[in-house]
């Protein structure tokens, strides 16, 4: 600089120029960066903090993605899922659900995502979290954490009660799904589903009871708090210890043990099989359907027989009793072989053959008659929450009904023929009896001198004798035991108080090690407060009519013998139906296409999809 009488004016005017500016910036960052003193060591957990909080936010998205799927069940992987990238169009490549889902969520605004795969391509695969070793992972973690928070509820809880079922999935393999039933810290009744148990060390009574073991010792539960156990009623699981409707299960069952009725359940599956294997063979079923004046417009097609759930049964003979005219010309049809193989027509004579028999249109009837009194039942037994009392009484109801039928057969058994001669009439069969021989070995030789007291003699009375003996001898540990413990319900203690604490004090005293009071001595003066408890109160509000009603209005009460009875009551199991609800989400998980998924993932899913 040579003029100094100017350089004030000239280094104000440099002050104001852009690079002055950004030099002047540049110090003053420089500065403040050397006045912090920051060490090597402090820049390194400042930017790891950085990247753990990025990391985080950009795996609670993935979680939200990957627990939608798993609640709403669709496919997670796809066919390329490894060649991601959220720049690739839906037309180049199908990454599946879950990678569909992300970018979704990346076009929708996620900007922790959208960072991510944007710098897919200048780091690690991994920092993404989207590979399928990551989702099994995540999966893992949350197959850990459900049941850990379910087990707080469950080691609350003063009994539990243990519910199991067994089932093939679609890899072949038998799966046991385990079921926890228990009283929440709120009263409530609540049953979770816990895990698929793989039953890879066989599925002898044996080894599936070490299983059951092992998985309550691994939960952390005492077996000594165990109260309960309700298993399905097929296979190696029918035991003496089953829920309600896997007795009732058994006890339909027991009908097959007569002959004409196993013979047209048979006939019955094999009707339907023949149809639904073969959409030829179905389409000329709904010719008929549209075609013949006896047809039922609405049902096209069979129900398929279900060898668990009753109800399905019931609805299975409903549906052939409203397709039988159109059933019969189809098989007629099929077996004269025009157009048909040499299989078709064969196996169709010879269901046709069997179908057009009276004998066979006499157990059907017969058959269907009986168990729609257990529809009902059936139905009701199917629910969650069913309460022990509200179960007790419709068994008792369906059992005296029953009996009643079975005292009164001469008059009900003259309905019956009536409908089967009617539904032989529209297929050109008469009422006949059957052939009698010198020597059977599968049916009855009974003498009668028309069809119906032929077949009264060799269906009704046989199929209600055995239903009626099925029905009380397989709910009589129930009548014994629990029965006593439904005397707790303040609308049925105050019916008879004296009765009623009987009925009380002999439930105590079964369960003597339970409650507060192991020597009962207080349990009388209690009985005192609960009877004037409820009196005074009967006045003013509506009493509690079942079990879980009257616990849930009791807790932190002055009542503590009677809340672990009635805890005790609420934990028996009555119904093996979330076993069922269990299997269904076995089916709808592992299909064919997913046979290969692992008993992890597998259970991570299912817990997924059932909460």
């Amino acid at each position: 600089m040579v003029n100094l009488a100017r350089a004030l004016t000239k280094l104000a005017k440099r002050s104001k120029q852009a690079c002055h500016i950004d030099c002047q910036r540049d110090y003053d960052g420089f500065m403040a960066h050397v006045s912090r003193r920051a060490n090597v060591a402090q820049q390194v957990v400042d930017h790891r903090t950085k990247a753990i909080a990025a990391n985080r936010e950009k795996l609670r998205s993935i979680i939200k993605c990957l627990v939608f799927c798993g609640k709403q069940n669709p496919a997670l992987r796809g066919h390329r899922s490894e060649s991601f990238s959220a720049t690739s169009s839906d037309t180049e490549t199908n990454p599946g659900n879950f990678l569909a889902l992300l970018k979704f969520r990346i076009d929708a605004g996620d900007t922790a995502l959208g960072t991510s795969f944007q710098l897919q391509g200048r780091g690690p695969k991994n920092v993404t979290y989207c590979l399928p070793q990551i989702q099994n992972d995540l999966l893992e973690c949350i197959e850990g954490w459900i049941p850990d928070t379910l087990l707080e509820s469950v080691r609350a809880a003063p009994f539990f009660s243990l519910c199991a079922d067994e089932a093939d999935d679609a890899s072949n393999k038998e799966q046991m799904p385990l079921i926890i039933r228990h009283i929440d810290r709120q009263g409530y009744v609540r049953e979770d589903f816990f895990e698929f148990v793989l039953c890879d060390t066989g599925t002898t009574g044996h080894a599936l009871a070490e299983k059951v073991t092992n998985e309550v010792t691994e939960f952390g539960l005492a077996l000594s708090k165990l109260r309960g156990q309700s298993y399905d009623g097929a296979g190696n699981m029918a035991r003496r210890l089953n829920g309600s409707a896997a007795e009732l299960h058994l006890a339909i069952v027991s009908c097959l043990n007569v002959q004409q009725v196993k013979n047209m359940w048979c006939v019955l599956k094999e009707v339907g099989l023949l149809f639904s294997n073969s959409p030829k063979r179905q389409s000329a079923l709904e010719v008929q359907i549209d075609t013949l004046p006896f047809a039922i417009s609405n049902r096209r097609k069979l129900v398929d027989l279900c060898r668990t759930r009753w109800m399905a049964r019931q609805s299975a003979l409903v549906a052939f009793a409203d397709l039988y005219v159109p059933v019969v010309a189809a098989l007629e049809e099929v077996s004269q072989g025009r157009h048909w193989s040499p299989d078709s027509a064969g196996a169709a004579s010879t269901l046709l053959s069997s179908i057009t028999q009276f004998s066979f249109i006499c157990a059907f009837c017969i058959s269907k008659h009986v168990l729609e009194y257990f529809h009902g039942l059936t139905t009701a037994l199917q629910k969650t929450s069913k309460d022990i009392c509200n179960a007790y009484q419709e068994v008792k109801t369906v059992t005296e009904t029953l009996h009643r039928v079975r005292e009164d057969i001469d008059i009900y058994h003259g309905q019956w023929p009536r409908l089967a001669e009617s539904m032989a009439e529209k297929v050109g069969v008469n009422a006949s009896l059957p052939r009698i021989c010198c020597r059977q070995t599968n049916r009855q030789n009974t003498p009668a001198a028309t069809p119906k007291e032929c077949f009264k003699r060799k269906i009704a009375i046989p199929l209600g004798d055995d239903m009626c003996n099925q029905m009380r001898d397989r709910f009589l540990n129930m009548q014994q035991l629990a029965f006593k413990g439904l005397y707790l319900i303040p609308s049925t203690f105050l019916e008879d108080p004296a009765r009623s604490r009987d009925a009380v004090s002999k439930f105590a005293e079964e369960y003597r090690e339970d409650p507060p009071d192991p020597s009962l001595l207080g349990l009388p003066a209690e009985l005192d407060l609960w009877e004037v408890h409820w009196k005074s109160r009967a006045a003013t509000e509506v009493l509690p009519h079942t079990t879980s009603a009257t616990l849930v209005c009791t807790m932190g009460n002055i009542f503590p013998n009677m809340q672990c009875l009635l805890a005790l009551v609420c934990t028996i199991p009555f119904s093996a139906v979330e076993c069922e609800w269990s299997v269904s989400c076995l089916r709808r998980l592992k299909t064919y296409l997913r046979s290969t998924m692992g008993a992890n993932r597998l259970t991570a899913l299912a817990l997924l999809h059932t909460l």
